[in-house]
């Protein structure tokens, strides 16, 4: 077995990390050549143009806002409504202008725009429900934003307000192929809209409402929440900023969906509670208290924007009304829940049975009957498993062979019923002297393997000695006789992301290792390192970049609380193309790239990315740390095992993320 200079293995792209299916490409690259896609009136077109250049002065800003009577009237009326709470009102742009601030201006006008960039289908009375969805989502979110304590509420409004443009633009240019879409019922779209677009167009409307605000020059931001707003769990990670403002767009559209049907209210307000709850530390009451005086500050909005979006529900009367249902709801379900109470308990008892004859027939199948170690069968199927597993996580695996030396004569002279006793014995010492998760088997006859993950060529050579001394010093006694035997062991340990050998050849190597010991004399211990220098410098660059390495390095957790963390930790398989797509290192084309050249050239991914100079190694390792523990899962397991707070632990994540940003190891 030989092992390569430098090496990053993956596994195949999975359908979802491959390229965009064409019907997708050509639905965006149709919605960013469309000549009647909505835009800004020329003065707030403008206003977002200049507020984005660094250097931008609020005095700019407002000669440009006074050239447009109209708007400089509707921000006043906008800014003396009770969406600010002023005690005493502004009567000049200017001052209006100096109360909000250059990023709040620039979502004001924003705002106070949308009215003119509608498209014309929005008449169509299927479509007014979104626009009833996005105003009161609007208000939604920046109330709830000024609640919280963020920065920019008037950010978070605006992306509420433009969120579902998209669905404008894909029922504006795809009127035959959307209208299928629109037709669905309100329970369908408020959980399926997103998968249906996707099944019908190959993209979602978040996506084309990202594509068209780009375009409009507005901050990432503001454009990547709205792209990720329907699904906030898969905005990239590392970006705490975007994930934060993708839940908050969540949480208002939902909020603002209660506007909907009466049959979808209760399920909505059962879901908004529990995000409110889980992901904002607010509990039921002071959400609902919340909710409350909203109506007001909404009616007057549509006003300031002279939209028609219908009637407005009360969010008293709908939650009153939601409450209702849920207790009705609950109270039959408890009943029903009695009477499957009892058929549960006897359905448990059955799957008890059950699992205890699973249980025993599984041991029975990979038990080797007479030593009890893991039989043949199952150490053929663990190998290659445990080989591949650390190949992914880029750790070293450690293979003994051992073949007892006299066992013949023993079995010649004694008899088997004393064999037997004798390779009894020898399992349970290889057991007993093994590490807690190496797995001892009897290979054949009166040879056994021990697999030994994790380990290293000390480590390995330091337990190959030890389990043949417990062989050696047996004292086996049968009929009153004292048996003895000795044992030829060999060891082999590799690295095998680091190799292009297989198994199989591991196998091969502990087993001439274990012939070279009985060559040389038997009862001896000889050992097999394939692990070179730079196979060492290799994976002390993964392991320097891991996340338990860094909370170490920070003395934020101990490393027995790690040890506890990773236990508790899911285990989550990440592809390192993907890893290397939510943290921008790679655009799609370039992992494309990657994946060909990797298939063509028949090499690892790492070899093939850094070969065509699209990562640097430094990032290449980064990328294999974080597949073998992924740091959300690692913080996952830490807070099960109480070793940090979901606070602390999110303090943790980012501040591993900005150092992973910053290459700084």
């Amino acid at each position: 077995m030989g092992h390569q200079a430098t090496g990053i293995v993956d596994a195949p792209p999975r359908d979802d990390e491959r390229a965009a299916p064409p019907d997708a490409r050509g639905v965006l690259a149709r919605v960013a050549d469309y000549p009647h896609l909505p835009t800004p009136p020329a003065v707030a077109l403008e206003v977002i143009q200049k507020a984005s250049q660094p250097d931008c002065e609020l005095d700019e800003i407002g000669r440009i806002i006074t050239l447009d009577p109209g708007l400089c009237g509707q921000m006043l009326r906008a800014v003396n409504s009770a969406m600010f709470g002023l005690q005493r009102p502004i009567a000049s742009i200017e001052r209006a202008l100096g109360f909000l601030g250059l990023k709040s201006v620039r979502s004001l006008v924003l705002s106070l725009s949308l009215p003119t960039m509608r498209l014309s289908t929005s008449t169509d009375p299927r479509l007014r429900d979104f626009w009833r969805n996005s105003v009161a989502g609007a208000i939604i979110a920046r109330e709830l934003a000024l609640k919280l304590g963020r920065p920019d509420a008037e950010d978070d409004m605006v992306a509420a307000l433009l969120s579902d443009l998209g669905v404008f633009v894909l029922q504006q240019i795809f009127p035959i192929e959307y209208g299928p879409v629109l037709a669905q019922s309100a329970e369908v779209l408020a959980y399926r809209q997103c998968d249906l677009e996707e099944e019908v167009l190959g993209v979602n409307h978040a996506d084309v409402s990202a594509l068209v605000l780009s375009r409009w020059r507005l901050p990432a931001d503001i454009t990547e929440p709205i792209r990720h707003h329907h699904r906030p769990r898969q905005a990239p990670p590392g970006n705490h900023a975007v994930a934060e403002r993708g839940r908050l767009l969540f949480l208002a559209a939902r909020a603002a969906q209660l506007q909907g049907s009466p049959d979808l209210q209760p399920a909505l307000l059962r879901e908004v509670l529990e995000l409110t709850c889980d992901q904002f530390r607010m509990s039921e009451e002071s959400f609902l208290e919340f909710l409350e005086p909203l109506n007001h500050k909404i009616d007057e909005f549509v006003a300031i924007l002279q939209m028609d979006v219908g009637t407005m529900a009360s969010f008293s009367t709908i939650v009153a009304n939601a409450t209702v249902e849920l207790i009705q709801l609950t109270l039959e379900g408890r009943a029903e829940e009695q009477r499957a109470n009892e058929e549960k308990r006897q359905v448990d008892r059955e799957l008890l049975r059950w699992r205890r004859l699973a249980h025993r027939l599984r041991r029975e199948a990979t038990r080797d009957r007479l030593t009890g170690a893991y039989n043949r069968s199952y150490f053929e199927e663990a190998l290659p498993a445990e080989f591949r597993w650390a190949r992914r996580r880029c750790t070293m695996l450690g293979l003994l062979f051992l073949d007892l030396d006299g066992f013949k004569q023993i079995n010649d002279a004694r008899g088997h019923p004393c064999g037997d006793q004798v390779l009894k014995e020898v399992a349970s010492a290889l057991k007993r002297e093994a590490r807690p998760g190496d797995a001892v088997a009897r290979y054949g006859g009166d040879e056994f393997c021990v697999l030994v993950p994790d380990a290293t060529p000390a480590v390995v050579e330091t337990l190959a000695k030890r389990l043949w001394h417990a062989v050696n010093n047996l004292r086996v006694k049968h009929e009153g006789e004292v048996v003895t035997v000795g044992a030829s062991v060999g060891a082999a340990v590799c690295v095998p992301h680091r190799t292009a050998g297989k198994s199989a050849d591991f196998l091969t190597a502990a087993d001439r290792a274990m012939y070279a010991a009985k060559s040389t004399g038997k009862n001896k211990v000889s050992v097999c390192s394939l692990v070179g220098d730079e196979d060492v410098a290799f994976l002390a660059e993964v392991e320097r970049r891991l996340f338990s390495t860094f909370l170490l390095a920070r003395e934020a957790v101990s490393a027995e609380q790690v040890r506890a963390g990773t236990r508790a930790a899911p285990a989550s398989q990440v592809l390192v193309g993907r890893l290397a797509r939510q943290l921008g290192w790679l655009t799609p084309r370039q992992l494309r790239r990657v994946l060909r050249d990797q298939k063509k050239n028949r090499r690892r991914f790492g070899e093939s990315a850094v070969a065509l100079r699209l990562l640097r190694p430094g990032q290449v390792y980064t990328l294999l740390a974080m597949r073998r523990e992924p740091p959300e899962d690692l913080a996952e397991g830490l807070i099960e095992a109480r070793a940090l707070n979901p606070e602390q632990a999110q303090q943790e994540v980012d501040a591993y993320y900005a150092r992973v940003a910053a290459q700084d190891w």
